[in-house]
């Protein structure tokens, strides 16, 4: 173990004692990767391939996925919470359909698709949801980058790109 893992290791084992989470929450999720042995590591890697052979195939038959970016619109930027690095963000919640989320679950969107290594374009709608802009991702097949790009690039074009939405 590196001098630097230990030093991260610390604060999120004793952190993971007290997340009201449970077993399946970020923080403690996070404090046992960076506790993985190699061989849990390789697991884990071999699991990944194969999500990936599930979206190759996925991707003989469609170009693009469009899926939202996250579970809600966009949230005012959060700084508060204590604690080394990133664990003060496990204590911070987003408001999604009025009721509190970790602020984390914000990644279940991209991360269901950046696990596999699959390019991810963010696109505005230009909708906007109680005055803040929603977009969306486009995915496309693993090393396909120029795909999700392009399809972001004709979709802006047909939409009229990004409009800011009103100051106040």
């Amino acid at each position: 173990m590196t001098r630097g893992s230990a030093s991260l290791n610390r604060p999120l084992a004793g952190r993971v004692a007290l997340v009201e989470g449970g077993p399946r929450s970020y923080p403690t999720r996070i404090a046992r990767a960076v506790r993985l042995t190699h061989h849990d590591f390789l697991a884990l890697q071999e699991q990944q391939q194969r999500l990936r052979a599930a979206w190759e195939r996925f991707f003989e038959h469609y170009d693009v996925i469009l899926c939202p970016i996250s579970p809600g619109v966009a949230f005012p930027h959060d700084h508060s919470g204590a604690g080394p690095r990133h664990i003060a963000q496990y204590s911070r919640t987003l408001v999604v359909d009025g009721q509190p989320i970790p602020y984390l679950n914000g990644l279940q969107w991209p991360g269901l698709v950046t696990v596999a290594n699959l390019p991810a374009t963010a696109i505005p709608t230009g909708r906007l949801i109680d005055g803040l802009p929603m977009g969306l991702q486009v995915v496309g097949p693993y090393l396909h980058d120029r795909t999700s790009l392009r399809f972001a690039q004709l979709t802006e074009q047909a939409l009229g790109g990004y409009v800011p939405p009103p100051v106040g």
